[in-house]
């Protein structure tokens, strides 16, 4: 094979061509936003079990990793493969101009790192912040002995459908907060016109309701939290909370709510969640390139790790902040 043929290039063993194929272009839809508008990746047939993916020269290294490490554990498909990338270094000083092996750990448990192997088999470990570091485990470059056909299968950046996608997804967004918003001042109203007066039951009392709101509204950014990417929501959140820690205060001034120290922990933790959410969520974006995603599983150790540091740490202000009331 040419020498010139191993920058950017993955070859896959196991897996069928149509999950790989898959694979691919879920890869590339997700990273569309970092990728040049002209990128152009080839997928190769190479016999039964074997796949070659070409991809653009314009991706640098870092792109390269995620790339390698995604078609390994791509989401939704279940698959066992091997992959091997060839690129040559060109961010960090000491890899810079040497041809790098890119391999997964033979026993991976983090699943956001990469191992590195230079053509004088030197090894390291790449992990998704950007931290390189020698590595114990004994690997050895070798260059693939097989040829790869000459009748590839071309995929592009598709960013007039993903453009599409993010518009549908935004106005989605959108129409559920503004909807989320009118349900709450509906329910607050409610409370204060109906439920106050007449005291339905020792459980469904004012003081209940409203501060069981709170809970409402902090699960809802938590599950939601694809709310709070777009700054202009996120402040639109912020002014909610904000908002509606002024009336419990003001209910308390006027004698009408009694707030203990768990209530007002209730109270503010929304508000306390969301001042953590922004700046954690920047350096998340910063040390991993990519979004957090909050979900029941998460995709990562970095996602769980995030989620537990603002949820706790949201917990943990909430509470000390109680105690002084």
């Amino acid at each position: 094979m040419p020498e010139s043929k191993l920058n950017n290039i993955l070859f896959v063993r196991g897996g069928s061509y149509a999950d790989v194929k898959k694979a691919l272009r879920q890869w590339i839809d997700s990273y569309e936003s970092q990728l040049k508008a002209d990128a152009v990746f080839k997928i190769y047939k190479n016999g039964r079990g074997n796949h070659v993916i070409q991809a653009d020269e314009s991706l640098d290294n870092m792109l390269f990793y995620f790339l390698v490490n995604y078609i390994s554990y791509p989401e939704g498909i279940d698959y066992s493969v091997k992959v091997e990338g060839f690129t040559k270094g060109t961010n960090i000083s000491r890899l810079i101009g040497k041809k790098l092996l890119v391999v997964l750990p033979k026993i991976d448990t983090e699943y956001d790192n990469v191992l590195l192997v230079t053509e004088d088999n030197q090894c390291y470990k790449m992990d998704f912040g950007g931290k390189l570091t020698e590595s114990s485990e004994v690997c050895l470059y070798q260059e693939p002995s097989f040829v790869i056909s000459e009748t590839p299968e071309v995929l592009k950046v598709n960013s007039v459908k993903k453009q599409k996608d993010t518009s549908d997804d935004e106005k989605s967004i959108e129409k559920r907060l503004k909807w989320g918003l009118i349900a709450i001042v509906i329910v607050h109203v409610f409370n204060f016109f109906v439920i106050r007066p007449s005291s339905i039951s020792r459980d469904v009392s004012f003081e209940n309701v409203t501060f069981f709101m709170f809970i409402g509204i902090s699960l809802w950014f938590f599950w939601d939290y694809k709310l709070l990417r777009n700054y202009k929501r996120y402040l639109k959140c912020i002014g909610l909370v904000a908002g509606l820690l002024i009336y419990v205060y003001q209910l308390s001034k006027m004698e009408l709510l009694d707030v203990s120290k768990y209530e007002l922990a209730l109270a503010v933790f929304p508000f306390v969640f969301l001042l953590l959410q922004w700046p954690l969520r920047l350096l998340f974006i910063r040390v991993f390139n990519r979004e957090p995603v909050m979900e029941r599983r998460p995709d990562s150790f970095g996602d769980a790790l995030y989620s537990i540091i603002l949820l706790f740490g949201a917990m943990l202000i909430s509470l000390n902040l109680g105690n002084f009331n």
